[in-house]
């Protein structure tokens, strides 16, 4: 879906930035040392503020730049780093100097916070653009960040030709304080790794659950000067109150998102991060069972074909076939974890020998594109058809000639 572009290499010119270029075009990176300091040489004079949004998921984040930019298989989208700087000042805004023709998304993130909490907004075009992008919405937003990151997304052939970025404080201490008391209030991020781990609440980049641990000890320092004792029930009754408070705050994110995602699946059959991948998979299915009747062979019996048929079947024709012998997908996509573990024992390879003996494969071809007669990956050409495109950009499609 994204491809990176060329290692563009990164110059020190001065204390003040760094510059970077990138297929001829010019980037400057500019991370003052000092909260109101400028350079007259690059920053336009009337900068207007521009909304900022947190990223939700990354999904739903880059499902927005395609939207906007309206990438190709022949013109692919481009993320093009930067720059990472350890060495800024304190600041609450970013203050970006940019001239584009297209629309520029970018993303602002602070590690060694997950992506999920990143910072994204859509430039407009613009020669000589000026804005202030809001840093605070955030939820590993502090006042003295430890590393940012700045990237940003643009098709193939339509860098921007120059971008500068200035870090600029404009926020009191009251404000600043009041914010850290609503960044535990930011919802958590579920995707398809929640089953394993959440990142769980912050403030100003400290987890909630330090932060209730030391409101726990404090709490018990006060009783103890207070009542000039201490017991060990009275201890354990406040750890338990911290672990009940956090899991009320958890309850209230957990209960609406489980809601959405089974009205999701009920009504569109997508869920969450997954989106199509259940589609993707039930359709690469049928193709099995197709497959298996043209080559006159036993179709697999799938889990939810356990029935007393299916296993007389398997009987009468000596045993099922290798489901590879039937059906074999390739992807030209980076991973294909998720709908290997739905096709399984149906193996899906990215691997350049797969896409040259599959006979499908699951692509990229959206639907503002006019359907090919052939598909590339790996330099490899082939002839295929469409067996059913998705609004994602996910399409499965057949190939026309034998696999080789």
């Amino acid at each position: 879906m994204f491809r990176n572009s060329d290692p563009a290499p990164l110059h020190v010119v001065d204390s003040t930035g760094l510059t970077m270029t990138c297929k001829g075009a010019k980037f400057v990176v500019f991370f003052l040392l000092t909260i109101f300091s400028s350079s007259p040489s690059v920053l336009a004079e009337s900068p207007s503020f521009l909304p900022t949004q947190k990223s939700q998921a990354p999904y739903l984040t880059h499902s927005t730049f395609i939207r906007t930019l309206k990438p190709t298989s022949k013109k692919p989208i481009r993320f093009i780093p930067l720059g990472t700087n350890q060495d800024i000042p304190p600041g609450s805004h970013l203050r970006v100097i940019y001239t584009s023709r297209n629309p520029l998304p970018l993303e602002i993130g602070f590690r060694p916070q997950p992506e999920t909490d990143f910072v994204t907004a859509i430039l407009p075009p613009a020669q000589k653009g000026d804005v202030f992008l809001p840093l605070t919405v955030s939820p590993s937003w502090k006042w003295n960040p430890d590393t940012i990151i700045v990237n940003a997304y643009t098709l193939a052939d339509e860098i921007p030709e120059e971008i500068a970025v200035q870090m600029i404080g404009l926020l009191g201490p009251w404000e600043r304080f009041l914010i850290y008391l609503a960044q535990p209030w930011t919802s958590e991020i579920f995707g398809s790794s929640s089953i394993n781990f959440l990142y769980g609440y912050r403030s100003a980049g400290i987890p909630m659950t330090l932060i209730l641990g030391i409101a726990t000890v404090i709490l018990s320092s006060v009783f103890f000067v207070i009542y000039r004792r201490l017991s060990l029930s009275v201890v354990c009754g406040m750890c338990f109150a911290m672990i009940l408070l956090y899991q009320a705050r958890f309850m209230i994110d957990l209960v609406p998102e489980t809601f959405a995602r089974t009205k999701e699946w009920l009504t569109d059959g997508t869920y969450g991060e997954m989106t199509y991948t259940y589609q993707v998979a039930d359709v690469l299915k049928e193709e099995v069972k197709k497959n298996a009747i043209l080559r006159d062979v036993t179709p697999p019996c799938h889990p939810e074909e356990r029935g007393t048929e299916c296993r007389a079947s398997r009987r009468a024709t000596g045993g099922v076939p290798p489901q590879d012998d039937i059906l074999s997908v390739a992807t030209c996509k980076d991973s294909a974890t998720a709908l290997g573990y739905l096709l399984h024992p149906i193996s899906v390879r990215v691997e350049e020998e797969s896409w040259e003996k599959a006979t499908h494969a699951v692509v990229t071809l959206y639907p503002w594109e006019e359907i090919p007669e052939t598909f590339t990956c790996h330099d490899i050409t082939r002839s295929a058809s469409v067996v059913k495109q998705f609004p994602t950009g996910d399409a499965v499609i057949r190939f026309t000639e034998n696999p080789t």
